[in-house]
């Protein structure tokens, strides 16, 4: 190994990095070093100084972009440091590849290089945008990697190669160096925590429903209102984190990525079994306080009271009390079943949205034990003939955003177009370093809240950065000598930036001091002192981050209330699209894939609302409003796509749907159409022939649009999808 330092050390000086040991050994003594914190940051530094090693070893060009890799990918969990890793790996990979072509194509050619750079990076971002998890950000990478392998190459087109597979190398060795790291001293806990999670979830949603019906036995005297209970709001805005979490235990656990669909039908029955069950309407809620009077109905909110507060506190108790919940489950179903068929309690003259109230109880037990046949699965060692195999689960379905995407690809392209221009008008010889901040931090923050902010903290890392780089790559390392006190100084000087990784607050100003520090300090083998190529640098590296912020500012900048709208109105016309296709149903699977995707949506507008609790009322009610006239209209049309029924009923239903689709955009007319259909029903006694039901949806669907006219009357008229 070579000296870190050409230079000898005065006796004063050398003393200096000792020094710093002793004092950092005394502070850590302090803390307790077995700590999951305390061990993070060891880890970090372990691996950042094997990929470094090893880099030296091989003697490749900018060997500090390997230990940059590790502190770009460290995690506190294994199951991040193992996806995000071989993510990185791939998408690599493929940016390498691109480099190859862009540079061939263009590489005396500075303008259409960067325009290639630019689409390359804008296709890679609203691909980031569309994807989810660990596949998002291996595109991303795929993206800015362009600007990393070809740093420094436009000057020297004939060094391509050998850039972009120096490139590559780092890259292999940092990911390489972290898992190995990772693998000997840390666990594997996702299994345990997703385990908990999904179990709490369960609990608390029970816990939820269990208040509802004690709610609505008290409502015969006016006590309850249309407000969402917190409990249930924060349960709207939580549930779908089951599959954040998911995703870094299918990088941990094979087992658990064979479950995988499982534990996924779970989470979204889960969220079927909050949604759904309670009546939508101000007419549903005055219709049950009618029927409340009834001795018999207020015996059967208690008892499903009763039953819901049960079956949580069985699923809380752990694996042992789900068969208990299961049985309690499973006999209030059955005494529903009996309620709703037995000819005393719901007949001709039973109110339809009573008898559509039954259907959703129902439907809300079978909701929650699939839930439970999720949970029971995950806890298996191996699945028992007792769970659905995990072929016959069918997979849940997400909200893609593509209009989000196309604005995240562009803005990426605009801001990498207007900051390499700025670098070839200029002629600035150091100024692509620019491009290689802006396309990584435009892609990193393209989903991000308030990705202006997130920039903002960028910048303040880099700030920090700029002085700690100088400090250390000039007064600092002259005066050192070997790799073992080499090591110990970046250390010092990662230790700050490692530490703040685990504060969420500071985590992006952590990353770009990391990066930032890393580059500037460039630790060579040998060093070489350049205080015009640092300073050089520094500037580019301040512009860079300050041309992504200004980014976020000026091209589609992201607004959390136009974004809150624009999510409102997704959910309510894809409702209101069913109503337009007219009689002619869909598969009942469309019916799983179109209920899947809004209840997805829901969950996303609760934690966009998350803290607007009042806010969150309105659009929340508004959205379940959407979710239950799209299961009702599901409903009518699976009804006509089965053969047989009174040819009649089927003809009243049919007319009813093409007249709605026409006045899709009408919704007091189209419900009228509804309402008339179910009065037709009625009059021609269609209970026999067994169409109570399809009667109640139709009255439903009337209700569902009068009560939200002004929300669904704000489509515009022949308007099909969400723009």
């Amino acid at each position: 190994m070579q000296s870190a330092s050409s230079q000898t050390a005065t006796n004063a000086v050398a003393t200096l990095p000792g020094r710093l040991t002793g004092r950092l050994l005394v502070l850590l003594g302090r803390f307790d070093l077995s700590s999951p914190r305390a061990t993070y940051v060891l880890r970090s530094i372990l691996a950042a100084w094997l990929a470094l090693v090893v880099a030296y070893a091989l003697e490749l060009e900018m060997p500090y972009s390997a230990a940059s890799t590790v502190l770009l990918v460290i995690n506190p969990i294994q199951g991040a440091v193992i996806g995000k890793g071989t993510w990185r790996v791939l998408g690599t990979l493929g940016g390498m590849v691109v480099s190859v072509l862009l540079m061939s194509a263009f590489g005396q050619m500075p303008w259409l290089f960067l325009l290639g750079f630019g689409l390359w990076l804008g296709l890679c971002v609203a691909g980031m945008t569309l994807l989810r998890h660990f596949r998002a950000s291996g595109v991303v990478v795929a993206g800015y990697t362009v600007g990393l392998a070809t740093f420094g190459a436009l000057q020297h087109p004939q060094l391509t190669f050998e850039h972009v597979i120096g490139r590559g190398s780092t890259v292999m060795i940092g990911v390489v160096c972290l898992g190995l790291v990772s693998a000997l001293f840390s666990r594997r806990s996702v299994r345990n925590k997703l385990d908990a999670l999904l179990g709490r979830l369960s609990a608390n949603v029970a816990e939820a429903l269990a208040t509802q019906h004690d709610a609505g036995s008290a409502d015969a005297s006016g006590a309850t209102t249309s407000r969402i209970a917190p409990a249930r709001r924060q349960l709207m805005a939580e549930i779908y984190g089951v599959d954040d979490l998911l995703s870094l235990g299918k990088a941990e656990s094979s087992d658990l990525a064979h479950r995988a669909d499982a534990v996924r039908h779970a989470m979204a029955s889960l969220f079927a079994a909050l949604a759904g069950g309670a009546p939508s309407t101000e007419r549903e809620r005055d219709q049950s306080r009618h029927w409340q009077h009834s001795q018999h109905w207020r015996g059967m909110q208690s008892m499903l009271a009763t039953t819901w507060r049960e079956a949580g506190q069985a699923v809380a108790a752990g694996e042992t009390g789900l068969p208990k919940a299961v049985d309690i489950l499973r006999t209030a179903r059955a005494r529903l079943s009996a309620t709703r068929d037995a000819p005393s309690s719901v007949t001709s003259s039973t109110p339809p949205a009573l008898h559509i109230a039954v259907d959703r109880l129902i439907e809300q037990i079978d909701d929650y034990l699939a839930a439970l046949d999720g949970l029971t699965s995950l806890r298996r060692t191996r699945p028992g003939t007792s769970v659905p195999p995990m072929s016959l689960v069918r997979p849940v379905h997400f909200h893609r955003d593509v209009r989000a995407a196309w604005q995240n690809g562009l803005r990426a392209m605009l801001t990498l177009v207007c900051t390499g221009a700025f670098w070839i008008v200029t002629g600035w010889p150091h100024g692509d370093m620019m491009l290689l901040i802006v396309a990584p931090y435009c892609a990193l923050l393209a989903t991000a809240p308030n990705p202006a902010a997130g920039a903002f903290q960028f910048v303040k890392g880099t700030v920090i950065a700029v002085p700690a780089a100088f400090v250390c790559a000039f007064v600092v390392l002259p005066h050192i000598e070997g790799l073992p006190l080499l090591l110990v100084v970046l250390a010092l000087f990662w230790l700050p930036g490692i530490y703040a990784t685990t504060m969420p607050q500071h985590g992006l100003a952590a990353l770009a001091y990391l990066v930032g520090f890393n580059t500037l300090t460039g630790a060579d083998n040998p060093m070489h002192y350049d205080v015009a190529l640092f300073l050089n640098w520094s500037i580019a590296w301040v512009l860079g981050t300050l041309f992504a912020w200004m980014g976020f500012r000026l091209f589609l900048p992201r607004q959390l209330p136009r974004d809150i709208a624009r999510l409102r109105a997704r959910i309510r016309d894809e409702a209101v699209k069913l109503l337009r296709v007219g009689s002619h149903a869909a598969a009942s699977h469309s019916s799983h894939v179109w209920q899947r995707r809004q209840q997805h949506r829901i969950a996303q507008l609760g934690a966009l609302l998350k803290t607007q609790p009042d806010a969150m009322d309105r659009a929340i009610a508004d959205a379940l409003a959407s979710l239950h006239l799209g299961r009702e209209i599901h409903r009518l049309r699976a009804w006509l796509q089965r053969k047989g029924g009174d040819a009649l009923c089927r003809q009243i239903i049919a007319t009813a749907l093409a007249r709605m689709a026409r006045r899709a955009d009408d919704p007091p007319r189209a419900a009228r159409h509804a309402r008339d259909a179910a009065r037709r029903l009625s009059a021609a006694q269609a209970e026999a022939a067994g169409v109570a039901g399809e009667r109640a949806a139709l009255t439903d669907i009337a209700d569902l649009l009068d009560a939200h006219a002004s929300y669904f009357s704000t489509l515009p008229p022949g308007r099909t999808h969400a723009q």
